[in-house]
């Protein structure tokens, strides 16, 4: 499952500036206020989007693990690829319920490969199963079965 790894990155960086602040006063060197600053803006923006991720997560990912989703099978309808790489967005829909693959969209922790970039769903009429939930008007992608003669599930 997908999750958005761009929170981490200002937790990183606020990290990094903890370990200079650290070295600089093992040095000697008084500590330097608007690095300090700097690190704490990121810390707190870090803080928030890890706390997002967190809402999402237990929004979607963990019903999934509690058996709290629900469950639509049959063949692919309605199957729009997606144009190019800069927007690999696609959709498709299985028995009247409609589901978006948006290769960019990070952070809602459901399957997000679209068939431009080796996806499983690359045409009308595969049969597949799929285990979803709603969250923020989308149709989460939690578990996607994809029967081929004999293949095992996808993801």
């Amino acid at each position: 499952m997908a999750g958005n790894f761009w929170s981490l990155v200002p937790v990183a960086v606020a990290a990094a500036v903890l370990v200079i602040v650290l070295v600089r006063r093992r040095l000697g060197k008084g500590p330097d206020k608007k690095l300090i600053a700097l690190g704490i803006a990121f810390a707190a923006v870090g803080f928030v989007m890890l706390f997002q991720d967190a809402r999402v997560y237990r929004a979607v990912v963990a019903p999934y693990y509690q058996g709290a989703y629900r469950t639509v099978e049959g063949p692919v309808e309605d199957f729009a690829p997606a144009a190019a790489w800069q927007n690999p967005r696609e959709s498709f829909t299985v028995n009247g319920v409609e589901f978006v693959i948006d290769g960019e969209a990070e952070g809602y922790f459901g399957y997000d490969r679209a068939s431009i970039s080796g996806g499983a769903i690359h045409e009308n009429g595969m049969y597949v199963k799929i285990r979803y939930t709603s969250y923020d008007g989308i149709n989460v992608i939690l578990r996607l079965e994809v029967e081929d003669a004999g293949t095992t599930p996808v993801a």
